[in-house]
């Protein structure tokens, strides 16, 4: 089996997974049409729904029959409902093409496997700016205190 397929979920991507990994993740909803998936040589990351060789996936799912509604000679059936009111016309939604939902950009990862953005304490002695600006009184109290001696 040939695992060429990656699977974008949460802030990281999973894989490579082969054709039929893929499709017991979505047999038990792991990954759903809209998922976003990638293999070598591909451009971008795509909707699983959209790829021409996972496409299969969505197209595979049937619903079972429904059960038939036993129905006596006597029984009738309801009328029908009421036409609806026309309303305004609907605008039609803006074809936004072929392409998947954009990757969030704190989901770009690093080589390390973290994400860029980390939340920083509002203060941390490890900040260079801290220590400077400490280092920077000192040094003007022991030149003030020096200087003051050497007066008397």
């Amino acid at each position: 089996m040939n695992k060429e397929w990656f699977i974008f979920k949460s802030t990281h991507h999973l894989g490579p997974f082969s054709v039929a990994e893929m499709e017991e993740f979505f047999a038990v909803g792991e990954i759903n049409a809209q998922s976003l998936v990638w293999r070598e040589g591909a451009e971008k990351w795509e909707a699983l729904g959209k790829t021409r060789e996972l496409s299969f996936l969505v197209t595979k799912v049937k619903l079972p029959p429904l059960p038939p509604i036993p129905m006596d000679e006597e029984d009738e059936l309801p009328p029908p409902a009421p036409a609806a009111k026309k309303s305004a016309p609907v605008l039609p939604a803006k074809d936004l093409g072929d392409e998947p939902p954009p990757i969030p950009l704190d989901a770009i990862l690093n080589p390390k496997g973290r994400v860029f953005h980390k939340p920083q304490s509002s203060f941390s002695l490890n900040q260079p700016r801290v220590i400077l600006a400490a280092l920077a009184a000192l040094f003007v109290i022991v030149m003030a205190w020096f200087f003051m001696n050497e007066r008397s």
